[in-house]
């Protein structure tokens, strides 16, 4: 039976859809590979050796996150160019090979612009990987067009006729309640609820013997509570906590051994070396502090609270210091702590211990510039509440953040930047923070858009669903991430992000919306 004109018609205007979309599905693909492969975007020339060039591609060695990852980064590109490939006319095995050779090209492309990048590192895995998955995506969308044959030009009119009003409600509910539920699991990996409770106070050492630093310590303070600027101001003032609020305090003086003044741990004794040091509080190589047995009254109320301030006045002997070189660690070995302070060179190294930064820490620290770049003495204050890491030098205004909040790791694991040496680069958490927005109020602005095209013209009705559909969950959103850190400017951005989506929508596809619910 010869279809209609009509129903010709359909499919020839929802094959335009499609393959519309497919178009922008593989731009946006393209632009999204560029970004995370190239961030952070800090290109320098390089000396044009060809043995360099050719030892650099096969010298890197991948992961298994990352063998996933550039899997997984070129799926969309090898759907949506498929779906191109098979509108112009291609068969099967012409729309793998078309993607076959567009994948290793975008790769090839983007592996060799990492030669540039001083942060990156690139790989003929990386190009083999990508181009697994790009062909995998034309794999995908192949099966998904013979398990569903005709039914690829019509899925656009078939979302268009299911998306009733409760439909859409129910989507905005299921994406509130996946939203939630994804902070909420990364504000848990941010606690310090995988503390181990065995490991003694060091000052100096690992238990190992392998990380010494010299220098000298003279205080050490740790409160179970994170103090405010305010109250950091007061710690520096007075050299010291003002309040009685805390788990540990230890003055170095005089030959030890040097008991915690709070009385809830043990006292700290001198290891290595058989003779004492001159000077309390002085550390070589071969001499370093530890409690007589575990710290565990400090990991537990430490783990209880999930926030801590610590206080210490430093002041190193060597600029050369690596691994990082441990001033005070509770750890139990070189490669599982709770956390660690550290230096590395002229560098402070902060270590801690999460579900997101591992049993090590070392994937997510603290790398604080210069701290150690004279012999002076240092104040340092460390803070740790809501996700966010704190370090204060000798006063209030010299500070450095690291944030774990669910806004920034959660892209910062999936798309994670690593150096040659394979540590974690840091990135403006501005970058890393908007794609977390944009990702999660795109589609919110996309359902907003799809329920106000239902209704009639009431700027009253539009209102209502905006403050509802949109400034709501974003203010709900903001305030389980940040709690009482709320920052009127990410909700701004959240809500602009979420209203031009949904202006944009509404204008480009309102008219057939409108003419399909008609039908």
């Amino acid at each position: 039976m010869k279809p209609s004109n009509h129903s010709s018609q359909n499919r020839s205007s929802n094959s335009k859809i499609l393959t519309h979309w497919a178009a922008k599905l593989v731009a946006g693909s393209v632009l999204f590979v560029f970004i995370v492969t190239l961030l952070p975007f800090n290109f320098t020339p390089i000396a044009p050796n060809l043995h360099t060039i050719v030892r650099r591609f096969f010298a890197h060695h991948s992961d298994l996150n990352d063998l996933i990852g550039n899997v997984i980064f070129f799926l969309p590109f090898g759907f949506g160019l498929a779906c191109l490939a098979r509108q112009k006319g291609f068969n099967h095995l012409g729309t793998v090979l078309i993607t076959f050779f567009a994948s290793s090209t975008l790769s090839l492309t983007v592996e060799t612009l990492q030669l540039f990048l001083p942060s990156r590192s690139s790989s003929v895995i990386d190009i083999c990987t990508n181009t697994t998955g790009g062909v995998l995506g034309a794999i995908a969308y192949l099966i998904w067009c013979v398990m569903a044959p005709g039914q690829s030009p019509r899925f656009a009119d078939f979302l268009r006729r299911r998306l009733s009003g409760r439909v859409l409600i129910a989507a905005i509910v299921g994406w509130l309640t996946v939203t939630t539920f994804i902070v909420l699991t990364f504000q848990q990996a941010a606690t310090f609820s995988n503390w181990d409770t065995s490991f003694p106070l060091l000052l100096g050492n690992e238990q190992t013997q392998d990380r010494p630093w010299t220098g000298t310590i003279s205080k050490v303070e740790i409160s179970d509570r994170a103090s405010s600027a305010s109250e950091v101001a007061e710690i520096f003032e007075h050299q010291g906590f003002v309040s009685r609020d805390l788990i540990a305090a230890y003055t170095l003086t005089g030959p030890g051994g040097y008991p915690d003044r709070t009385g809830h741990l043990p006292d700290l004794v001198w290891r290595g070396g058989a003779s004492q040091p001159i000077q309390g509080g002085q550390f070589t190589t071969d001499r370093w502090l530890s409690t007589q047995k575990p710290a565990t009254a400090l990991a537990k109320a430490l783990k209880e609270t999930s926030e801590f301030t610590l206080s210490t006045i430093v002041a190193t002997s060597d600029f050369t210091q690596t691994g990082p070189a441990r001033i005070i660690s509770l750890s139990g070995d070189a490669s599982r702590r709770n956390f660690t302070l550290g230096q590395e060179k002229t560098d402070l190294v902060f270590r801690l211990r999460t579900r997101i930064t591992g049993i090590n820490g070392s994937s997510t620290a603290l790398l604080v510039p210069d701290v150690f770049s004279d012999t002076k003495i240092h104040h340092l204050v460390l803070t740790y509440k809501h996700q966010v890491l704190t370090l204060y030098v000798d006063n209030i205004q010299r500070l450095s953040t690291l944030k774990l909040t669910p806004d920034i790791t959660l892209f910062r694991y999936l798309f994670s930047v690593k150096d040659r040496s394979g540590r974690l680069v840091r990135v403006n958490p501005f970058i890393y923070a908007t794609i977390f927005y944009v990702t999660f109020f795109t589609p919110l602005g996309l359902l907003i858009a799809l329920i106000v095209m239902r209704l009639k013209s009431s700027l009253s009705a539009y209102l209502f669903v905006f403050v509802s559909g949109v400034f709501i969950p974003a203010l709900l959103l903001e305030l389980l991430i940040r709690g009482d850190e709320f920052r009127l400017a990410n909700l701004a951005v959240s809500v602009a992000i979420a209203t031009f989506t949904m202006l944009l929508v509404k204008a480009r596809l309102s008219t057939r919306l409108k003419s399909s619910y008609a039908a």
